[in-house]
């Protein structure tokens, strides 16, 4: 077997391997953001998450949570913003995220208000633009 052939074997299996951990674990090299609902809370809470124009829906049981996960690359106009509800009463919410890496927390209370208390990230959220609540 020539030396070409056994360093192009070589090569082939190392990037299979890589290929393989980036695929399995890639995941927890990219930003992203959890919720945490409370346990006290009587009811669900309906997310819509609006990741710089791709949306999507989520709900969070009583004592459940949910990640959402944000794009690496970024440029200036780069935006997150969470919405969040109670579907039989309660308010609408609506919260703009600086995603940091690897992670940036929230808490909701049994109100679904956002809960500094537990360890919110509070210097990664903000008001949205639009948004008539307090935080």
């Amino acid at each position: 077997m020539s030396a070409s052939k056994r360093r192009w074997r070589m090569r082939w299996w190392m990037w299979l391997i890589v290929a393989v951990i980036s695929l399995r674990y890639g995941w927890y090299v990219l930003p992203h953001a959890g919720i945490y609902y409370s346990e006290d809370a009587s009811q669900e809470v309906r997310l819509i998450w609006n990741d710089n124009g791709r949306i999507s829906e989520s709900r969070i049981q009583p004592g459940g949570f949910t990640n959402e996960v944000f794009d690496i690359y970024r440029d200036a106009d780069y935006y997150v913003a969470l919405k969040w509800w109670q579907p039989k009463g309660g308010r609408y919410n609506c919260t703009r995220i600086t995603p940091n890496w690897p992670r940036t927390v929230i808490y909701l209370d049994e109100n679904a208000d956002i809960d500094y208390s537990k360890g919110t990230d509070a210097e990664l959220i903000s008001k949205c633009p639009n948004d008539w609540a307090d935080m």
